[in-house]
């Protein structure tokens, strides 16, 4: 009774057996390039594999039946086969190449919109004019969350620095135009060189802590964008002039040509700023000037 019954069960497992097969062979792309690790599977079921490091798949275990094998790897299009199974299947498949249409891709040089995942402050052109009149560039950031500026002369003008988050100058990020700055042995930037360039500045944005800028030193505690050349449709000359405590006073005069044949533009600025000092032996003598020509196009 008992060998009669071990027969019967053994008599089924290898009718189950015998009514399972394989699928094999090996997935390449149109140039006979083998595939390595694409996914290899029959839809809505357990039966899936990957190809291995020369393309080669196997799945077995399959009952006998009409499937659709379905293979699918990056950047290429999904391939689906319609296969009937009745014998261990082997077949040799190749997928197509294909390629994803993407947005339009804008590069904008460290600069950072509303939706950017950081911390930073805009000003334009006319919140500039009204915080600036002789003090240096980070002065303009004196209001804003997370700086602290400093003065060696106590009045804003000569040596001046800035601190954001705690960082010091070695460690803030500054361009002009999206050119860096920072002085390339001490990393620091030295206002002092850039008397009045507030004049002649159309925006700036100040990124706190890490941001997206790659160029000038490492950019640990802030970035600071500075941009100008604005196109001006009409010819201008200003004059610029101020005076305030400790004998400090500013004379500057600015000219634009305008759009020349809408095509070409010259721009020129000269300041000279002078002060005492709020401390002894701290005063200032500082002149310079800015020049640009310009070419507008399309472009």
């Amino acid at each position: 009774m008992k060998n009669a019954c071990l027969f019967v069960i053994l008599f089924f497992y290898v009718s189950v057996l015998s009514g399972q097969y394989s699928i094999s062979g090996k997935l390449t792309n149109e140039s006979g390039e083998q595939l390595i690790a694409a996914s290899v599977f029959i839809p809505d079921s357990n039966f899936a594999g990957i190809t291995d490091d020369r393309g080669n798949f196997k799945l077995e275990g399959i009952p006998a039946g009409n499937y659709k094998l379905k293979c699918s790897y990056v950047g290429y299009e999904d391939l689906v086969v319609d296969i009937i199974l009745n014998d261990n299947l082997t077949m040799d498949l190749s997928m197509k190449g294909t390629y994803y249409k993407l947005d339009e891709i804008q590069l904008i040089a460290n600069r950072l919109e509303s939706s950017s995942p950081f911390s930073y402050s805009d000003m334009n052109k006319e919140e500039i004019e009204e915080a600036h009149s002789v003090q240096d560039v980070p002065y303009l950031f004196r209001m804003m969350p997370s700086v602290v500026v400093t003065s060696d002369a106590g009045a804003g003008v000569g040596y001046t620095g800035m601190r954001v988050r705690g960082s010091d100058a070695t460690r803030i990020n500054v361009t002009i135009n999206g050119v860096p700055l920072n002085d390339s042995e001490s990393h620091g930037v030295f206002w002092v060189d850039l008397p009045d360039f507030a004049s002649s500045v159309e925006n700036i944005q100040l990124q706190r802590g890490v941001g997206p800028s790659t160029n000038g030193a490492g950019a640990f505690g802030a970035s600071i964008g500075l941009n100008t050349g604005q196109i001006y449709q009409n010819s201008f000359v200003e004059i610029n002039t101020s005076y305030g405590s400790l004998d400090t006073k500013k004379f500057g005069v600015s000219m634009n040509t305008g759009l020349i044949n809408d095509a070409f533009q010259i721009e020129g600025r000269y300041s000279l700023i002078q002060s005492d000092g709020y401390i002894d032996r701290a005063s200032s003598d500082l002149n310079s000037w800015y020049f640009s020509a310009a070419r507008v196009n399309e472009k």
